[in-house]
């Protein structure tokens, strides 16, 4: 749990803003200003101004309806001055939070492991000396296998292809928080096929466990570009399959060139 706390800016014996405070919180009532034991945040106010508003958030309290504090005023050389109270009412855990935006991933060979730290990826501000518990959802299993291990996710390619799933983090208190990622898996000598070839109006390309967008090129002999498009791969009855348009390119031979996640894909196609 956290508590944002505002107090007002007191002047040293020379007149000038007090920037360095702590503050100590207690579960019961404060008698005198014994502060041994409790849990201390220090914090200094740089643009510190006297009678101004000053505000820090104390972070790591077990659940309780109430708490008390007690701000501390400290000179710069350490020395406590002036000590306020005060008393707050506790609001109720709040769920994790992502900390980053969802994440698209290529690993370029199934062989490859994928380490991601999930404390880059989530943060529980109310409770941060708590550790979360996480598990993976998946959109489609037999791409990738996830797995949890000390605060860490492994993700071990089993296939090629692309899956998308969520990390989801739990705090003690059992809310969440959602962490989205893409992951595409590539073949170094990827599977690209080519049909029907000789081709007339539109030709078939077929990429076996690839999903996406690819960039694709035509070239006639000569090395001019006849064609300079995108092919739209996805599963459908012919497997994973997009097409592209060729009835405005001449008759003849031509060299496919397809960017295949920055490798490159050539392959000869014949125009009727």
């Amino acid at each position: 749990y956290r508590i944002e706390v505002e107090w007002t800016v007191p002047a040293d014996y020379l007149g000038r803003a007090v920037r360095d405070f702590d503050i100590f919180a207690s579960k019961e009532p404060f008698i005198g200003i014994e502060t041994e034991g409790l849990r201390k945040s220090s914090f200094t106010i740089d643009d510190a101004v006297v009678g101004g508003r000053a505000c820090g958030t104390v972070y790591g309290l077990d659940p309780a309806d109430r708490y008390h504090l007690a701000v501390v005023a400290r000179s710069k050389y350490g020395t406590a001055s002036e000590v306020r109270f005060v008393d707050v009412e506790m609001s109720g855990n709040t769920p994790p939070e992502e900390t980053m935006p969802a994440e698209e991933i290529f690993i370029r060979d199934i062989a490859d492991n994928v380490y991601l730290p999930l404390d880059e990826r989530f943060a529980d501000f109310d409770a941060p000396d708590d550790e979360l518990s996480y598990y993976v959802k998946y959109s489609k299993g037999g791409v990738v296998e996830c797995i949890v291990d000390d605060g860490t996710l492994r993700i071990r390619p089993l296939a090629t292809g692309s899956v998308g799933f969520e990390i989801i983090a739990i705090d003690r208190d059992g809310a969440s928080a959602a962490h989205a990622v893409h992951v595409v898996v590539a073949s170094a000598d990827p599977t690209v096929d080519l049909f029907p070839n000789p081709c007339g109006e539109r030709l078939n390309i077929r990429i076996p466990g690839a999903e996406g967008r690819f960039h694709v090129a035509l070239y006639d002999r000569m090395g001019y570009k006849a064609l300079d498009t995108n092919v739209s791969i996805a599963p459908g009855p012919a497997g994973d399959c997009g097409w592209i348009a060729t009835q405005d390119i001449a008759p003849g031979s031509y060299r496919l060139v397809l960017d295949y996640y920055g490798s490159t894909v050539e392959r000869t196609v014949v125009k009727r």
